[in-house]
C-alpha cells in the first residue's frame, strides 16, 4: 500500500484528474448556456466538484515539485 500511494504523489498530476476537471468544466458551460431562469442553480451545483478537482489538482502538483524541485 505505501509503495502505491508513494508512486501516486511522484507523479505529476495528470488522467483521473484530468478528465474530472473537463466533465465539470463541460457541465459548468451546459449550465450556463441551458435557458431557464433558474439556471444559477445548475451553476452552484458545478462549484463543489469544481473546489475539488482544483483542490486535488493543487496538492497533486505542489506535493510533485516539492519531491522532485521543479
Amino acid at each position: 500500500m505505501r509503495r502505491w500511494w508513494n508512486a501516486f504523489w511522484d507523479k505529476p498530476p495528470r488522467g483521473v484528474l484530468l478528465t474530472w476537471a473537463i466533465a465539470v468544466c463541460l457541465a459548468a458551460l451546459w449550465a450556463c448556456s441551458y435557458p431557464t431562469p433558474n439556471g444559477w442553480i445548475l451553476i452552484l451545483g458545478c462549484f463543489r466538484p469544481a473546489v475539488l478537482v482544483a483542490v486535488g489538482w493543487t496538492a497533486k502538483t505542489g506535493s510533485h515539485f516539492l519531491r522532485h524541485g521543479s
